[in-house]
């Protein structure tokens, strides 16, 4: 602005304050004393506002590297980069179409793939504890070689390879409480049944043998325990009344399991069983003194069995367990005689 107060004449510039002395109006002492402050402002001014015309992007032309002297770039609304190559430390650039970060140790960092951020991932560390792919496996420690423990809900199996289908795993229901843990066996030696605790511990120490236990095509069957007592050429005395008698010879004692009983009386007829005209004919089976089974097998006057075999099944639901004895017994005219006649009684165990 002008001073119009004589002798000076001198007017101030609007960006940066220059003292500016009029031709022919400002005195020699003032106009160089303007001239000497003028020049002065000059040499320190630095275009931040006040300090002369700010520079804009017209103002700037780079050829190498602007250094910041370790400031920080700010109010940044973008940052455009042109594809190149660089080995400098610490540097984000782009080669091709995607954004790579060049690390302390000269290691090529690529953060974008394919329009996505690049997210392979080498692992995951918290203090001892690592998550990471060996090949296609993951590998979960506690520490470098200690398995960790992994908190999940259900587990969805499937084979490897392409487009299989899943087998889900889940925990049981409304669960009150935590359960488990569920201990696993080792493989036994031959094939056992597996049995699982109130406590969540699996066993396999029962084996399948053939005899106590039977695997029918993949279906697991009590097998048969088979005791037989056999009289041989023997003849048995008829009897006409109505009391079921022991037969001498019969008797068989078995190991019980607590599991029911099935016996079998196999008469091998040499001439005519029960023929008996004047009472029914019975057969029965005690469990020590305790009958467990009887069959009527004739009527009084029925027509008799001839030669042949005879088979006739009873049945024990609650034999106990330990050594148990039978007794066959019959009634109403049993009569078992001729070459060769005999009767065979046997138990089987389930």
């Amino acid at each position: 602005m002008a001073n119009p107060t004589p002798p000076y004449y001198v007017t101030t510039s609007p960006n940066m304050g220059l003292q500016i002395p009029a031709a022919g109006s400002t005195p020699g002492p003032e106009w160089f004393a303007a001239i000497i402050n003028s020049l002065n402002i000059i040499d320190a001014h630095n275009h931040s506002i006040g300090e002369g015309v700010q520079v804009n992007q017209d103002g700037l032309f780079f050829t190498g590297p602007v250094p910041f002297e370790d400031q920080a770039l700010t109010e940044v609304q973008y940052l455009q980069f042109i594809p190149s190559t660089v080995s400098s430390l610490y540097s984000v650039f782009v080669n091709g179409v995607d954004l790579y970060y060049y690390d302390g140790n000269g290691n090529t960092v690529q953060l974008t793939s394919g329009g996505a951020v690049n997210a392979t991932s080498s692992g995951i560390i918290s203090g001892t504890a690592t998550a990471s792919f060996v090949g296609p496996v993951l590998v979960v420690n506690a520490a470098a070689t200690t398995p960790a423990n992994i908190e999940v809900g259900s587990v969805f199996l499937g084979n490897n390879s392409a487009g299989s289908y899943y087998y889900e795993v889940s925990p049981p229901g409304a669960m009150g409480a935590p359960i488990g843990p569920l201990t696993l066996p080792t493989f036994p030696s031959g094939t056992k049944l597996l049995t699982l605790t109130s406590t969540g511990t699996m066993a396999a120490s029962t084996g399948v043998d053939g005899t106590s236990i039977t695997g029918l095509g993949g279906t697991l069957a009590v097998g048969p325990q088979t005791q037989a007592a056999t009289i041989t050429n023997t003849t048995y005395t008829a009897n006409t009344g109505t009391t079921l008698t022991t037969i001498t010879g019969s008797s068989l004692t078995i190991t019980a399991t607590g599991r029911p009983v099935y016996l079998q009386a196999a008469f091998d007829i040499g001439g005519t069983l029960f023929s008996s005209s004047s009472a029914d004919c019975l057969l029965a089976v005690l469990r020590g003194s305790t009958r467990v089974d009887c069959k009527l097998v004739q009527v009084a006057g029925g027509q008799g069995h001839s030669a042949g075999d005879v088979v006739f099944g009873f049945f024990d639901p609650t034999p106990g367990t330990g050594s148990v004895t039978y007794n066959f017994q019959a009634s109403g005219g049993v009569n078992c005689t001729g070459p060769g006649a005999s009767l065979t009684t046997t138990a089987f165990t389930f």
